[in-house]
């Protein structure tokens, strides 16, 4: 399926992602574009965003992306999926822990998929893994302290000097694990949407709709 990137959900939800980011004194904010990438730039100028490209979008995949962004990956950041709509409280937990590496888990879904983690005592203990009962999903977003983006940047440039920067970001991570402890910032409840699904763009555009509501009421308060 495709989501339309100049559907104005699509859009409003970008702009709220930076927004949120803004508040919580993130003002440094990198997108990698791809598919369309005039089209969504043009669409969010004047929101103070930054932009690289990926030329080979219709060939790679996330992981690919980030390794067109290593420029600005030498010190503190966060690294978000561009298809996630969340609450605030999720970043604002994540920023406020001093753990080098820290992922976003929602300990309530268990289902396996490619994100499936197992966790032990708020750390990740295993990816993708077939040995261990999945215990969480890892939903998309990671920090990375100064000391966590030497240790990304050590086997994003082991993948590129191999020609092996094809798959998902979470490939990272299962690099990772073996070496440094990858801490789980679980969601506790709170609120997150993948885009890239029709029941959780549904769901987003609901909420979404309700965040307007608020802001609408809120300016004429």
């Amino acid at each position: 399926h495709v989501v339309d990137i100049s559907d104005p959900d699509f859009i409003y939800k970008t702009e709220q992602v930076s927004l949120i980011l803004k508040e919580l004194g993130i003002d440094d904010i990198i997108i990698v574009l791809g598919h369309k990438s005039d089209a969504l730039k043009k669409n969010l100028e004047g929101h103070q965003l930054s932009f690289v490209y990926n030329d080979f979008y219709e060939e790679t995949d996330t992981l690919y992306s980030l390794w067109c962004a290593k420029n600005f990956t030498n010190n503190e950041f966060l690294c978000l999926y561009a298809d996630l709509v969340f609450e605030k409280e999720i970043i604002s937990d994540l920023i406020n822990n001093n753990y080098e590496i820290s992922l976003v888990i929602d300990n309530k879904k268990n289902c396996f998929d490619s994100h499936s983690v197992f966790t032990v005592d708020s750390f990740v203990k295993a990816i993708r893994s077939k040995e261990e009962k999945c215990n969480g999903q890892f939903i998309g977003i990671a920090k990375f302290s100064k000391k966590g983006s030497i240790a990304l940047n050590k086997i994003l440039d082991d993948f590129h000097d191999r020609n092996n920067l094809e798959g998902e970001t979470i490939r990272i991570f299962e690099k990772l694990i073996d070496d440094y402890p990858l801490h789980a910032c679980f969601t506790n409840n709170r609120k997150w949407f993948n885009v890239n699904d029709f029941a959780q763009l549904e769901s987003a555009r609901h909420f979404l709709n309700l965040n307007r509501s608020c802001n609408y009421l809120g300016r004429n308060n």
